[in-house]
């Protein structure tokens, strides 16, 4: 029992003093700290980076304010292309600013169904190392709603080795309605004469 008295309190010494070695020995200047995900830091402490345009355009998409989500989105896009939930977010808000639209924007509907077909198609970075059979593990969380909104907003989805820009020109066909009104015979319009 003699024995563990001493040991206790060596080991409550150290535990007590460590905070102060460490801080003897750390750089008071953190300014340079650059995270790996690329975010910085500014002087009041708030996050500046492509994980604070997604929250914000996740936040902007919940209240319905389409255009602010679509900007922080593009700009969270932009910084890191390879974030597949920043993608699905993005082509969700234009999703939902199409559906809105009383005359539908075909580059806006292209641009849609480009990020969801960017989202189904590309193996997320967590389960590249998978072998030969990665398509067996694809990312249901993502694949299986990039699908469901490929189907619902062109009633169709791409073929099995299909490539994006030919699914694309498959389905982003010009405007081909034709509208008019049918005449009896022998009416007479106000530009006959």
């Amino acid at each position: 029992m003699n024995f563990f008295k001493p040991l206790t309190i060596i080991l409550l010494l150290l535990f007590l003093a460590l905070p102060s070695v460490r801080s003897a020995f750390a750089d008071d200047d953190d300014s340079e700290y650059v995270p790996e995900d690329g975010t910085s830091y500014n002087s009041k402490g708030k996050v500046k980076g492509p994980m604070n345009d997604f929250f914000l355009g996740e936040s902007y998409l919940r209240d319905n304010q389409l255009e602010k989500a679509i900007i922080h989105l593009r700009r969270s896009v932009n910084a890191d292309g390879n974030d597949l939930d920043a993608r699905a977010m993005y082509a969700k808000a234009l999703e939902q600013k199409y559906r809105e639209q009383d005359e539908k924007d075909p580059q806006l509907f292209r641009e849609c169904l480009s990020q969801w077909l960017y989202v189904l198609k590309t193996i997320a970075p967590e389960e590249s190392g998978v072998s030969v059979l990665k398509f067996l593990y694809k990312d249901e969380e993502r694949d299986m709603p990039a699908k469901t909104h490929i189907k619902d907003l062109t009633g169709t989805v791409p073929k099995r080795f299909e490539s994006s820009e030919k699914f694309l020109a498959r389905v982003c066909k010009g405007d081909t309605s034709v509208s008019g009104t049918v005449l009896k015979p022998g009416h007479k319009d106000e530009f006959d004469k």
